[in-house]
């Protein structure tokens, strides 16, 4: 699920998207399909005017997804939001 303010009739003066729900069935996990997807989203990031970063958040502690956005160069911002630059 993403959030794209820049669709809204007053759009931020920095326009941004965030990734807000991002799950993959733990059967599932560890077999690319959650780095697929992944670059399926940041292509679409980037093909939207505007755009300079995209955003996600988690909460760091055991099963958290934060290496796996680390890894893909999310990077923290201070708080539980980790920012990618487009």
């Amino acid at each position: 699920m993403l959030e794209d303010p820049s669709q809204l009739a007053e759009p931020p003066p920095e326009p941004y998207l965030a990734l807000w729900r991002f799950m993959i069935d733990a059967r599932f996990q560890r077999q690319g399909y959650g780095r697929c997807t992944l670059e399926l989203i940041v292509d679409h990031a980037r093909c939207k005017p505007g755009i300079a970063e995209l955003l996600t958040s988690c909460v760091p502690g055991p099963g958290s997804p934060e290496a796996f956005y680390r890894r893909y160069g999310f990077a923290p911002t201070g708080e539980t939001v980790l920012r990618l630059p487009l």
